[in-house]
């Protein structure tokens, strides 16, 4: 019972970073709205710290053989390891190994961290103690780095970069408002952020990644932004957030180039490896316990067409590295991972375990998830 609790406590607390406002004007679904870029001159005082450190290379090689979960065997699906870890917001593997990133963190308990596990080794770091909430952390495309980003009271930094290697801050990303996501560009070269700077309305910071200098803003009307992804040629960004809009952004100009929508609070999606599909997940009503009424939507990318639509209570939501799967995560009301085979979207298998967060290893042999304590990785077994 008392872990019951413990597991409402977090899931309001969480919920705290997105809350839903009613915004003032809700622009159509056909008409776009009037967010514009503003262009930033060059950074001149970027904060780069460069602590020493000792450089221990992170191994590559996965230590147990396991079977790539496919469409074959999803319906096996079994947890292999078991980690408590509370508090974790984020989940993300390293681009060519075992290793997960995690942000984490409480008000309650002051436990920021960004940490790495190797689930197979049995071994757990923490590669950064943070200031404030870690609400997500993400590897660069190349594992060198990663970025964080933090809750922001004093109105000073929104998030911070990590050299891997040196386990070293190397830089810090200042300035007022919160972000509450990000996603490096497919080449490396940028990186958005964002989040939130007056109620109800958001924005998205662009960050050159050679300088760490902020290049770009961008306004987002009547939305606190929650999740954020490039199109695999970098050609687009996607966001979403709490009114439920989804945005596509032209990175050549940063341009908007279409915005969709169905129902509220849209506080996560996924692409798909090739980028046709996007994933998004809704809740439209919220007791004590968390969301009650909620929904998974399948969009095309080409037109913003809804495709399908499932009525998962969901949380989380990610794709296989190939594409033929989509894992679905949900909380309290629905406690549940669902496997769908994306070329039909039929449920191949699911698991009993609440999932705030998941995601899929690159060789897709590993399935992680997180409820409010523990970290899971599940396996074909």
């Amino acid at each position: 019972m008392k872990r019951f609790i413990c597991c409402v406590f977090l899931f309001l607390a969480s919920c705290s970073m997105a809350p839903v406002s009613s915004p003032t004007t809700m622009p159509s679904q056909t008409s776009l709205p009037t967010d514009t870029q503003t262009p930033i001159p060059a950074d001149t005082d970027t904060p780069t710290p460069t602590p020493t450190g000792t450089s221990t290379p992170l191994p590559t090689a996965t230590a147990t053989p396991r079977s790539v979960i496919h469409a074959g065997n999803a319906a096996s699906l079994a947890k292999a390891f078991q980690l408590q870890h509370p508090d974790t917001r984020s989940l993300e593997f390293a681009p060519a190994s075992d290793w997960l990133l995690i942000g984490s963190g409480d008000a309650s308990r002051g436990n920021y961290l960004v940490s790495m596990w190797w689930p197979d080794q049995e071994t757990i770091f923490d590669l950064m103690s943070a200031s404030a909430t870690v609400w997500e952390a993400a590897f660069s495309p190349d594992g060198k780095r990663a970025a964080y980003v933090v809750d922001n009271p004093n109105r000073d930094f929104r998030g911070y970069v990590i050299d891997v290697e040196l386990k070293s801050q190397i830089a810090g990303l200042s300035g007022n408002g919160t972000a509450y996501c990000l996603a490096f560009s497919p080449d490396g070269s940028q990186l958005a952020l964002g989040g939130q700077v007056e109620s109800p309305n958001g924005m998205i910071w662009m960050y050159e990644t050679s300088t760490w200098g902020l290049i770009y803003e961008l306004p987002v009307q009547n939305q606190n932004v929650l999740d954020l992804v490039f199109s695999p040629d970098g050609a687009r960004l996607y966001s979403t957030g709490t009114d439920g809009r989804i945005r596509i952004w032209k990175t050549a100009d940063w341009t908007l180039l279409n915005n969709f929508q169905k129902g509220r609070q849209a506080n996560q999606f996924a692409l798909s490896p090739e980028g046709s599909f996007l994933v998004s997940i809704s809740c439209s009503t919220h007791d004590a316990f968390g969301c009650t009424k909620g929904s998974v939507v399948v969009w095309k990318t080409a037109d913003g067409k809804m495709l399908k639509t499932f009525d998962d209570i969901a949380d989380s939501v990610a794709f296989s590295p190939d594409g033929s799967l989509l894992a679905t995560g949900g909380n309290y009301h629905d406690p549940f991972v669902r496997i769908r085979y994306t070329a039909t979207w039929e449920i191949l298998g699911s698991a009993a375990a609440m999932a705030y967060r998941l995601a899929f290893s690159p060789d897709g042999r590993l399935l992680a998830t997180a409820d409010y304590e523990d970290l899971m990785i599940w396996t074909i077994q």
